[in-house]
């Protein structure tokens, strides 16, 4: 499956989760030039409204309001369909999802990083959905 394939399919799994939340739908293409063969996906949200909607998550209020900056959920496929990464912002879900007091997705998510795309996306979105309704 090529970068747009997955990019699609990717999105079509998170969009429904995340765009009403304030994200823009998933933007998607080839992975970074040493990774021509992978898929990234880029679902952005304008910083000052996620940090309105989400203030207990680490990635509000990050960066300057007012100056049109975004938080992007950034994921990483391989050219073998794996997930190489799932970060929010420069931190990894795993990470903000501890910083948040969910232990049991964070490691959920830990493992998610090397397994199968087909494995990971079932249970991506319920993830998400988690976390945007945890609050301290």
């Amino acid at each position: 499956m090529g970068a747009v394939s997955v990019g699609r399919v990717v999105s079509a799994a998170l969009n429904p989760v995340l765009t009403p939340e304030g994200f823009a739908g998933g933007q998607y293409g080839e992975g970074g030039a040493d990774r021509r063969e992978a898929a990234q996906i880029i679902v952005c949200a304008g910083h000052d409204e996620f940090s309105g909607r989400h203030p207990w998550l680490p990635q509000a209020n990050d960066q300057e309001r007012g100056v049109g900056a975004c938080v992007d959920l950034v994921i990483e496929i391989s050219a073998v369909n794996t997930v190489e990464f799932i970060d929010l912002e420069g931190l990894s879900l795993e990470e903000t999802l501890r910083r948040v007091g969910n232990a049991e997705d964070a490691d959920r998510s830990a493992e998610a990083i090397g397994r199968p795309l087909a494995e990971v996306l079932p249970v991506l979105p319920a993830t998400l959905q988690r976390l945007r309704q945890l609050r301290p």
